[in-house]
């Protein structure tokens, strides 16, 4: 019942082919699950914490909100789409996170470095790319919130050192993570191309076979 239900998600543009519909199906399953698990434990969060506010809300709002990516990507077909609102939703949560650990001083900001990599599970490029960019803009309102907020403390020597680590691993994952996936693209392409050709040759040959 569950799997015809997940299969009635994906989008119609995707049913055609088989890589895609299991591409989907996958993807749409990874969001409802990650988004329902944080909903599962928020009563428990709430009771532990005495109630939600700030950026703990914050932070529960934007892991729970990642199961509209599925929404997207069932309604819309876009990888693309579904995936940069699902890292957005990451950027988010990771930005609270930091803001309630020592913002620009906080090791959490790390966790940026992850998101060009979580994007491969849409197989697109852009959306690592965009990925990427947003999590550079993040370290940036990292610092300039502490800049405002701490004026002594964004200058230190600490800031400015895990921000720049942060920026250039920022960097240095997003374009390892577009090549790795240029170079899978390349082949999955180069499979279908044989897989096409072996096709059409057992269609010549069953077409050639005498007829007893």
């Amino acid at each position: 019942m569950i799997e015809h239900w997940l299969n009635g998600l994906v989008h119609a543009s995707a049913k055609t082919d088989p890589d895609m519909r299991v591409l989907h199906k996958r993807l749409i399953t990874l969001r409802i699950i990650s988004g329902l698990a944080v909903l599962a434990v928020l009563p428990a969060m709430v009771a532990i914490s005495s109630g939600l506010a700030g950026n703990s809300a914050l932070l529960v709002t934007s892991l729970a909100a990642t199961i509209l990516a599925a929404v997207i990507l069932s309604t819309t077909g876009s990888l693309v789409a579904a995936q940069l609102f699902a890292s957005a939703c990451y950027c988010v949560a990771v930005i609270s996170l930091v803001k309630m650990t020592g913002l620009s001083n906080s090791p959490l900001l790390l966790l940026l470095v992850f998101l060009p990599f979580e994007a491969q599970v849409s197989r697109r490029r852009s959306a690592a790319l965009g990925a990427g960019a947003m999590s550079v803009a993040a370290v940036v309102y990292t610092w300039v919130v502490q800049h405002v907020d701490y004026p002594g403390n964004a200058s230190s020597p600490e800031a400015l050192l895990t921000a720049s680590i942060v920026a250039v691993a920022l960097v240095f994952s997003t374009l390892t993570t577009i090549m790795v996936m240029g170079q899978r693209s390349r082949s999955s392409q180069h499979r279908r191309q044989v897989m096409a050709r072996s096709r059409l040759m057992l269609e010549s040959v069953g077409d050639t076979a005498p007829c007893s």
